[in-house]
């Protein structure tokens, strides 16, 4: 029995409830998912980090000693969750997943995984986990069967689609539909277009109709949020590997080896380019120490702190360099449904929407062409892609999100809302299997 985390043991019945682990006064570790052993000697669980976004599997006795990780130590960083044993105890099941520092891919590629149990004391050491499956099915939350021999499981495939805008009919249609592309971005002239292709996260590169594609980074390196240059030779992203943070990197348009330029000790998110192509400015994410908006000189590497800025995330440069907009306040305290906006003539920073309150939350944003007015996405009472303009600011409803759910909005050049959404589907597979 679990309650706030906490791991409780208990009779059938509910009577005798006692706390089986110590207790956890800052909320930030949670037991989860307890699973009995055949023998019901042992319990495994889930022990969930919910600011480092990380899981693994620990192991108690019935009586609430002898506590420690369940599995031994596994090649690269894993998230661990969703075990169960086959019913003669002879092996363990569980889901495991690529882990990435401050949280996961959108779409962690989850597998099957199993391990055989020590028969007995003097067996020696445990044995090392095993993959069961491989992609592009990816399956998870592994039940076996009375008997043992088939494993019953969520089976998923990651699909997305890129939808557009239509002005005329006011409704979202396919846009470049062969081509899975999120977190987009445009070159400046609007020819070309960065994007990050789903669900592998690697980034590409093309003409605005999808021709001349170029692979520019490549797995294991995890991408996302792209921007490019003013000039047009190069974009900018932020990019994570397994274990650890998020890094900051430009690479040539026509291809070749990333640049590092901000390193994982500022976990930094959401790069966007000066107009004058010198500099970047971005957030440090959450979890690590507190919000802010930082600039970085690319000539000298000097990263300076914005003024004010604690709290804020998601900042976005205008065209003519004189605005700075930004989501408010962290979304690990509060609901994001605030933008700001920083005058830098000013150096004063004023709010631009204000939807905290209603049950809303605003998500990503972008500036039009000729930077006078922001485009947003929102979620919630205030659904909808909206419009404000700086000197007018008062919303107006661009489009319905209703029964979309984005995972990321861009504009075209010519000013339109572009959408991405995941289609992916999800059963449930009975799998025959062999002991390993």
């Amino acid at each position: 029995m679990q309650t706030g985390g906490d791991l409780f043991l208990a009779k059938g019945d509910g009577s005798e409830s006692h706390l089986l682990l110590p207790h956890n006064p800052d909320r930030s570790v949670w037991a989860w998912r307890p699973t009995w052993s055949p023998d019901g000697t042992r319990l495994r669980f889930e022990f969930s980090h919910m600011e480092r976004k990380v899981s693994d599997l620990w192991e108690v006795d019935s009586d609430g000693r002898n506590i420690h990780l369940a599995l031994p130590k596994m090649r690269g960083q894993f998230n661990q969750c969703c075990s169960a044993w086959t019913p003669d105890g002879k092996y363990f099941l569980f889901q495991a997943w690529k882990h990435l520092e401050g949280g996961d891919s959108p779409t962690p590629a989850t597998d099957l995984w199993t391990m055989r149990e020590k028969a007995s004391w003097f067996q020696g050491a445990r044995h090392k986990p095993v993959q069961l499956n491989a992609g592009p099915f990816h399956f998870g939350t592994p039940v076996p069967s009375r008997d043992g021999k088939t494993l019953f499981a969520t089976g998923s495939l990651a699909r997305g689609e890129l939808m557009r805008f239509d002005a005329k009919t006011r409704r979202f249609t396919s846009f470049l539909p062969r081509i899975p592309a999120e977190s987009l971005s445009f070159s400046r002239d609007g020819l070309w277009m960065a994007y990050v292709k789903y669900p592998q996260g690697e980034l590409c590169r093309s003409r605005t109709d999808g021709s001349e594609r170029l692979q520019l980074t490549f797995s294991p390196l995890h991408v996302a949020e792209t921007t490019w240059s003013p000039d047009g030779k190069r974009i900018a992203f932020a990019g994570q590997q397994s274990g650890t943070r998020w890094q900051l990197y430009t690479v040539s348009a026509n291809g070749g080896t990333p640049d590092l330029v901000v390193s994982e000790s500022e976990n930094p998110r959401g790069p966007t380019w000066s107009p004058d192509g010198n500099s970047l400015i971005f957030a440090n994410s959450w979890g690590f120490r507190d919000i802010a908006l930082h600039t970085i000189e690319l000539a000298t590497h000097i990263v300076s702190d914005v003024p004010g800025s604690g709290g804020l995330f998601m900042p976005a440069w205008s065209s003519e360099g004189r605005y700075i907009v930004a989501n408010c306040c962290d979304p690990i305290s509060a609901n994001p449904g605030k933008l700001v906006v920083f005058d830098r003539l000013k150096q004063k920073w004023a709010t631009l929407v204000d939807f905290t309150g209603r049950n809303s939350s605003i998500g990503w944003h972008a500036w039009s062409r000729n930077g006078k007015f922001v485009y947003f996405a929102s979620g919630g009472t205030d659904e909808g892609i909206f419009r404000i303009g700086i000197s007018d600011p008062k919303p107006q409803k661009v489009a319905s999100l209703r029964d979309l759910d984005p995972s990321s909005f861009a504009l075209s050049p010519d000013d339109e809302p572009l959408i991405f959404r995941e289609t992916s589907s999800e059963d449930i597979y009975a799998l025959e299997w062999e002991a390993p």
